[in-house]
This record gives C-alpha cells, sequence and structure tokens, in this order.
C-alpha cells in the first residue's frame, strides 16, 4: 500500500485584504471579506459588519468618541455590555451623543 501525502492547510485562510486594515476591536475580522456578515442600520445608514459582531465591533468601525449613549433596536445597552451584546442581521443601531449649547 503507498503512503498518501497529506498537504497541511494554513491554520489562517490566505486574505485578500492586508492585515491590520482594521485596528482595535476588529483586528480579528483582517479577513472578514471571508467570513459571513450581516447588515445592520448604525444611525440610520446601512452598515455591513461580520456575523459575529457586538456593539463594541460597531463602535470600533464607527470610530465613535465618548461621551455617547447606544441603543440597539430603541434599547438602551449600558457600557459595560458593548463587548458581550451580539448584534443580529436587520438591527437598528443608534449612537446618541450630548449636544451642549442653548
Amino acid at each position: 500500500m503507498q503512503a498518501r501525502s497529506r498537504q497541511r492547510l494554513p491554520l489562517e485562510p490566505s486574505c485578500s485584504r492586508p492585515a491590520g486594515r482594521f485596528g482595535g476591536p476588529l483586528a480579528r475580522f483582517a479577513c472578514f471579506d471571508r467570513l459571513p456578515t450581516m447588515k445592520i442600520t448604525i444611525n440610520q445608514q446601512a452598515t455591513e459588519l461580520p456575523a459575529s459582531a457586538t456593539v463594541a465591533d460597531a463602535l470600533a468601525q464607527l470610530q465613535a468618541r465618548p461621551p455617547f449613549a447606544v441603543a440597539v433596536n430603541t434599547v438602551f445597552v449600558p457600557r459595560t455590555q458593548y463587548a458581550v451584546h451580539a448584534l443580529q442581521d436587520g438591527d437598528r443601531m443608534e449612537v446618541i451623543s450630548p449636544v451642549t449649547g442653548g
């Protein structure tokens, strides 16, 4: 019996996007063109994110600067939940910043 040679597959898929294109929390999605995606609305603008994205990931893509509050489908999301609050396809996320002045 002849032994078959086994080709090892790379642990990480090759990516058409350069690593690090998404800095910060989205760095783990550097090859997100190969991952399943979802479409959500952030501040009334359609946005595409990786299917496993959280509120923190969406905020990183938006490059939001504090202070702000976040609501997903009109429900307030506490800051302590940003990293664990998973978004779903079709969600509507609002990032609200205070306005000062008179």
